[in-house]
């Protein structure tokens, strides 16, 4: 899944910390910090917003994802994918999603009212 897929990210940026750092393990701890903890935190508010129990945590699960998939039909410039589907676009972080999905919320509400 993209906690996975996630901890796979981690390893590489890890790496690379501890590369930029000298192996100095502060130095790349900090690096890294500072380089993963908001998509880290976006991670965990996406999972748990899919994951609520029963009729309400379905249907909080399954409208956004319906009107995600219809807007961007509709108006795929200005709508994404939903997050199920953008997610398995390498190229997007789970924070610039969450930022994304919040501004198309937005937008449509602007539209509507």
């Amino acid at each position: 899944g993209q906690g996975a897929n996630s901890a796979l990210e981690d390893v590489a940026v890890l790496q690379r910390c501890l590369e930029a750092g000298d192996d100095d393990v502060a130095i790349a701890a900090s690096a890294f910090t500072a380089a993963r903890a908001e998509d880290a935190r976006a991670l965990v508010r996406t999972s748990r917003s899919f994951d609520f129990p029963g009729p309400l945590g379905t249907a909080r699960f399954l409208v956004p994802l319906l009107l995600d998939v219809q807007l961007n039909k509709l108006a795929p410039a200005l709508f994404s994918p939903p997050m199920l589907r953008a997610l398995q676009d390498e190229r997007n972080t789970f924070l610039g999603l969450r930022q994304r999905k919040r501004l198309e919320r937005t937008v449509l509400v602007s539209l509507v009212g």
